[in-house]
């Protein structure tokens, strides 16, 4: 019965007090605060697991006793991590003319990595003309897949590099694809039109990426890149036949 007092504050030996005292917040936080956290993920699971009224926990989260907050999950670095990260660091230290040490400016790395897109997209939201006053009526048009689930993807290779100048640093992206004409006619596309598929990502897929990666320039980065997508695309080299 004390601890009942204690918790909702009520004074039997107070003349001329009516109905209950405001249930006392340091006390509900604290019975909050013995639960782990990884059980306080809604007011249901902290109404439970403390055994206060729903309706207490929603005043303390309006009288910002409680806040909702998102756990970040982060990558874990191990020791080489961190000495690959120092010895990156370390490679791009030079020595000065005053026998000082300075960082290299980067103007002549290009850094490449692929991104990877849907090709269509679920549930698009369009803006179509209805047909009044004898305008143009449009319908939405249905795209079909297998399955919503599983979308197909797209791997786009990008290069970029430190800004200087009037350059702003891009080099390009480019998707991975392949040239094929359509044998037969879908819902999609009809037959006989020249169509872009993506490709499986392979050895060969990544040697041509390996080849990008290996120029020590900007110049020399930037032409190769062009060269590979003269085309607008990376090709995707056809596989060899193992027939002899």
């Amino acid at each position: 019965m004390e601890a009942w007092d204690q918790l909702y504050g009520r004074s039997s030996s107070s003349c001329g007090a009516c109905g209950w005292k405001k249930v006392n917040r340091a006390a509900l936080c604290k019975r909050i605060a013995e639960i782990p956290v990884t059980e306080r993920e809604n007011q249901r699971s902290i109404q439970v697991a403390s055994n206060i009224s729903r309706y207490l926990v929603q005043r303390l989260i309006k009288e910002d006793y409680i806040r909702r907050a998102l756990r970040q999950t982060r990558p874990l670095l191990t020791p080489a991590h961190k000495l690959a990260r120092l010895q990156f660091c370390r490679d791009h230290v030079r020595n000065t003319l005053s026998g000082g040490y300075e960082f290299c400016d980067m103007y002549d790395v290009v850094h490449i990595d692929e991104k990877w897109f849907y090709i269509k997209q679920i549930g698009q939201r369009v803006y179509l003309l209805t047909g009044k006053e004898d305008v143009l009526l449009e319908n939405p048009r249905v795209q079909f897949v297998q399955s919503k689930r599983h979308i197909m993807k797209v791997m786009l290779s990008c290069a970029v590099a430190r800004p200087h100048g009037d350059w702003d640093g891009k080099v390009g992206l480019w998707p991975v694809v392949e040239r094929s004409i359509a044998q037969k006619t879908s819902v999609n596309c009809p037959d006989g039109v020249e169509e872009l598929r993506p490709v499986s990502i392979t050895r060969d897929i990544l040697t041509v990426f390996q080849r990008c990666c290996d120029a020590t320039s900007l110049a020399n980065a930037c032409a190769s890149m062009l060269s590979i997508a003269a085309s607008g695309i990376l090709v995707a080299p056809k596989a060899k036949s193992s027939a002899p």
